[in-house]
């Protein structure tokens, strides 16, 4: 959802979400109840808002980060580990160890937190990290975070491609979501590549 204001020459982009993750096999699996009820009140300048508690918080930004970035950013793994030096002695790893489980995350958060540590000597308190190295994710887990997050070198972009639509309830759903992603509307094609002429749109 885009809205271009004329004053500033800026355009906003408004993105709604029904869920914290992209992939059909972490959906199947995560509720988002409990982020929801986990939520603390937070002041954002004159408003009134939620954000997520911190359990929640880490799981999700080590989930998106492996996930939907490969763990390839930089900016995501900062925030990591400002989390873990402000909350880290505060965090409930108990919960957090049992959701990751709970919620195919194990991998996941296993790999970022590892990662936060080996390039920005991110605090992780205890014996956390060997705790963290004994989890045993199950065999689905393991295969769809191997095609997800690029783990797997035989795996590559097409297997991350194919990965989501065999997650999918019904055939409907996967043959909308191929269409979807071969052939994107002209709108997303402008603005992702941000060509002007109508007779690039093929190339």
């Amino acid at each position: 959802m885009l809205r271009a204001d004329a004053a500033s020459g800026l355009t906003y982009v408004c993105e709604p979400h029904w869920h914290l993750v992209d992939s059909p096999f972490c959906q199947r699996r995560i509720s988002v109840d409990w982020f929801w009820q986990t939520a603390r009140p937070a002041r954002l300048s004159s408003a009134d808002v939620k954000v997520l508690g911190r359990e929640a918080l880490l799981l999700y930004l080590c989930a998106h980060l492996a996930l939907h970035h490969r763990g390839a950013r930089l900016l995501w793994l900062c925030d990591i580990d400002l989390l873990l030096r402000r909350e880290g002695e505060r965090l409930d790893w108990e919960r957090l160890l049992a959701k990751a489980r709970e919620y195919v995350l194990v991998l996941p958060l296993r790999a970022v937190l590892a990662q936060a540590m080996d390039v920005l000597g991110a605090p992780l308190p205890g014996d956390i990290a060997e705790r963290l190295a004994r989890l045993e994710p199950d065999a689905a887990e393991q295969k769809a975070f191997a095609a997800i997050s690029g783990a797997d070198p035989q795996a590559g972009g097409r297997a991350r491609f194919l990965n989501h639509p065999a997650q999918m309830p019904g055939w409907s759903a996967r043959l909308e979501y191929l269409l979807a992603n071969t052939f994107p509307d002209r709108a997303y094609m402008r603005r992702r590549y941000g060509f002007r002429r109508a007779w690039l749109l093929p190339f």
